[in-house]
């Protein structure tokens, strides 16, 4: 990232903060939600991005889209990561655990849907994923159930990516 990228970072999350220091700005902030999604920009000005973190002011609920790149780096928000990582595990083979960084991310995340959202995790869903989370054989019935708790977690955080549709 240049310079003048980074400049660009600090003003806009300065001008959405309520402290004008940065480094007190970057402590208003913390995850909200993130997804994938084509061509968008990064507040820093990177263009395109695909990994988009949605970052909502703790103090004053603005909000923020950034890229993980700035997340991680700049605002010190390390789980973006992990759940981008297991984004992409899961988008290769849907029988692969999303992980515990990306499971705690939807467990969060479906208290906060609506009842009838279809990527809301039912409490069957999140007793099994949790006892099954690192084991790495699994018999066929409870692949089944994985493969479609996966599902609704790429659901979830994957969207208009036209080259990845989620099967």
């Amino acid at each position: 990232m240049s310079e003048s990228n980074f400049r660009n970072l600090q003003e806009e999350i300065t001008m959405l903060s309520n402290s004008q220091d940065w480094y007190q700005a970057k402590l208003e902030w913390q995850l909200k939600e993130i997804y994938q999604e084509s061509g968008r920009e990064c507040l820093c000005g990177q263009n395109p991005i695909k990994n988009i973190c949605v970052l909502e002011n703790i103090h004053n609920g603005n909000i923020a889209e950034v890229g993980n790149v700035c997340v991680n780096k700049f605002l010190g928000i390390t789980s973006a990561s992990a759940i981008f990582t297991a984004i992409n595990r899961c988008y290769k083979d849907l029988t692969k655990s999303m992980g515990k960084d990306a499971f705690h991310y939807m467990i969060v995340q479906s208290k906060h849907m609506k009842p009838n959202n279809d990527c809301k995790l039912t409490e069957w869903e999140r007793n099994f994923y949790s006892d099954t989370l690192k084991k790495k054989k699994l018999s066929e019935k409870q692949e089944k159930y994985r493969v479609k708790i996966n599902k609704k977690f790429l659901k979830f955080t994957v969207r208009k990516l036209k080259d990845r549709p989620i099967k």
